[in-house]
């Protein structure tokens, strides 16, 4: 049965921490609260998609790839990755996992996105966090233009330029600012992001912008218990903070109103943060 990121188990990370990391690991899944948070987006942006023929743009470790993959097994996804530094052996890692998985819809490729020449290839393509570290994501958003089929769709998601930060847990930060900072190169607006899908060409189906004060707490504070070598603290807090990034996309979905009023009770200028941003885009298909 498909489930976001139960891959983690078997990752080198993870494997080399013993067999009670891996029988953790089993029962609570995926460690990563952002990305937790975010899969549901991108779940609901494809539900009424033909998907056929996918690019994945950046795929990391492979997560949102392998879930897609068993999810709808007819697809054939290419799954990219360029990766620098300590990112360099993300292809190795999903190649390794797909040998031990048998999923054979899938095929990772080591390959940069300003590098991509496709044309008329693929019935979608997503990115999700990768083009704010890519310096002229301009062209990759061209680029994705131009693999695409007419009426072909594109799904962007990547982090807003003004993300709320959680004041108290700031100071147990600092790594992870500073990563940000050498990371993000090309953060962007929501307006700004609609405006490189329309100058590449594409019509809008949506775009949107998400804050939340339960998903910001609950995965700011397992990023500080992670960067300040609190492990044990944070195996025992993770299913409470799992339940807190479910609890949030359950009042966003279900009551959004009155989740942002509680929300700007609290902090004033709330309607100003962009935490994460999304957009669904179309290739006309007259193009």
């Amino acid at each position: 049965m498909p489930r976001y990121g139960k891959l983690q188990v078997y990752r080198p990370r993870l494997a080399q921490k013993g067999v009670v990391a891996r029988i953790y690991g089993r029962i609570f899944g995926t460690t990563n609260l952002f990305s937790l948070g975010c899969f549901p987006l991108f779940k609901r942006a494809i539900r009424n998609l033909e998907l056929g023929v996918v690019l994945e743009g950046g795929c990391g470790q492979g997560d949102t790839a392998f879930y897609l993959a068993e999810a709808y097994p007819s697809i054939q996804i290419d799954a990219w990755d360029y990766g620098e530094g300590k990112y360099k052996s993300n292809i190795d890692i999903c190649r390794s996992l797909q040998k031990l998985t048998g999923i054979n819809n899938l095929n990772f490729v080591r390959a940069n996105l300003l590098d991509l020449d496709a044309i008329n290839q693929y019935d979608f393509i997503y990115s999700i966090h990768v083009l704010e570290h890519i310096e002229d994501n301009q062209r990759v958003v061209s680029n994705f233009y131009s693999a695409l089929k007419n009426g072909g769709h594109l799904y962007i998601q990547m982090p807003g330029e003004s993300g709320f930060r959680m004041k108290p847990l700031q100071k147990y930060l600092k790594n992870r600012y500073q990563w940000e900072k050498r990371e993000h190169i090309s953060l962007c607006s929501l307006r700004e992001l609609t405006y490189k899908l329309r100058k590449a060409g594409f019509d809008i189906v949506f775009a949107r912008a998400e804050t939340g004060i339960l998903f910001s707490l609950a995965w700011q504070t397992r990023e500080a218990l992670v960067e300040n070598s609190k492990l044990v603290l944070g195996a025992f807090l993770l299913p409470f903070l799992k339940a807190l990034v479910l609890l949030d996309r359950f009042l966003k979905d279900r009551i959004p109103s009155a989740y942002g009023s509680v929300a700007r009770f609290f902090i004033s200028d709330f309607d100003l943060f962009e935490d994460n941003i999304e957009a669904l885009a179309r290739k006309p298909v007259s193009s």
